[in-house]
């Protein structure tokens, strides 16, 4: 019971400060062929994207301004477009990643206080945190837009969830199933080990 009790104590606070770096790294990725275009983390995805932008600053309009074959330059084509055509370039912010986030962030400060079932705490807010990236990802994966751009094109340009989101799904799972064992262990086999 000693062992469940410090891996209690010390697994939540490197795992959700990984979490919370996760929203910082590439949560979804567009590539053409096997050149990256754009890039956005979990935190740009959670708050509203302006996926124009991105894509100016990403790999590849960086190489095609070195080669001056292309230019995406943004600035006369904005002034030339009308406020709703901007609004449609813009993503709407995700309720399903700022949920995580503000989880993952609870979860590290839980993690210092002393609270009597700081365990079924944890439990729950893992599971939520997981239920939502699990909602997020396969809102994206079964996404029409998106299943149409990847499908078409044969397969020149796709988007994919990126590296971070899988890494933050698989540390809340692994927080969700230590906590659920440890409640297990707690209810069943307690009373013979003390």
């Amino acid at each position: 019971m000693k062992v469940f009790k410090l891996i209690s104590d010390i697994l939540p606070i490197p795992s959700y400060s990984v979490i919370i770096i996760c929203f910082f790294l590439p949560f979804l990725t567009v590539k053409c062929s096997n050149m990256e275009l754009a890039s956005v983390s979990g935190i740009d995805l959670a708050l509203g994207v302006d996926f124009k932008d991105k894509v100016k600053d990403g790999e590849f309009a960086k190489k095609m301004n070195e080669y001056k074959k292309y230019s995406f330059d943004t600035t006369e084509t904005n002034k030339q477009t009308n406020s709703s055509e901007e609004e449609l370039q813009k993503s709407k912010p995700s309720i399903l990643l700022i949920i995580p986030f503000i989880l993952a962030v609870s979860g590290l400060v839980i993690s210092f206080i002393k609270i009597r079932s700081k365990g079924v705490v944890q439990l729950i807010i893992s599971l939520i945190g997981f239920i939502s990236l699990i909602i997020f990802g396969l809102t994206i994966r079964n996404s029409f837009e998106i299943n149409m751009l990847n499908s078409s094109n044969d397969g020149l340009i796709t988007i994919h969830l990126g590296t971070a989101f899988y890494c933050a799904s698989l540390i809340f799972l692994l927080i969700l199933s230590f906590y659920s064992f440890e409640q297990y262990w707690k209810k069943n086999y307690t009373k013979y080990v003390d």
